[in-house]
């Protein structure tokens, strides 16, 4: 038993990402100023945590270990993911509804028109909230790329 814990350990440790502990150099310029944004350029933002692109899928940085660097970062991530808090706690109210419609059935047993409206509007929400995370990140990499050499991150917006 201590062997199966010790390794499940070992496993959740090794997706664990290092780049978190890490802070970026901004006063790199050129060629090595693109490889440090590219190094902490975000692919994935909610309120749990979030993942860089230079790390795998799997590995991934808690909220508590990755705030102060978004925070240290881009201020105005964090007032997203603030904001977002209520919308992403409501999830888990919209998969109950959809888990309590279950145990609806009409006369013959087959499922009610409610289970399957249920289920889409849960499937909706989630695309929902994932557009939105997606907008974190956006933003959050837009604010690193800024704060970057001049040469290197200015770009224009209409």
């Amino acid at each position: 038993m201590k062997i199966i814990v010790i390794t499940f350990i070992l496993l959740l440790q090794a997706c664990t990402s290092q780049r978190v502990k890490e802070v970026p150099n901004f006063n790199l310029s050129g060629s090595d100023s693109k490889k440090e944004y590219e190094k902490f350029k975000l692919s994935r933002v909610s309120i749990h945590g979030g993942n860089f692109e230079s790390e795998g899928t799997f590995t991934g940085a808690y909220a508590k270990q990755l705030n102060p660097l978004v925070e240290q970062i881009s201020p105005k991530t964090m007032k997203l993911i603030e904001d977002s808090k209520f919308k992403e706690r409501a999830f888990w109210g919209v998969w109950a509804l959809w888990f309590a419609t279950i145990f609806i059935k009409d006369s013959e047993g087959k499922r009610t028109n409610l289970y399957w409206a249920g289920m889409g509007a849960t499937f909706g929400y989630i695309f929902y909230l994932d557009s939105e995370r997606s907008k974190f990140a956006d933003q959050f990499n837009q604010d690193l790329k800024s704060k970057f050499s001049p040469g290197f991150s200015y770009n224009f917006s209409f």
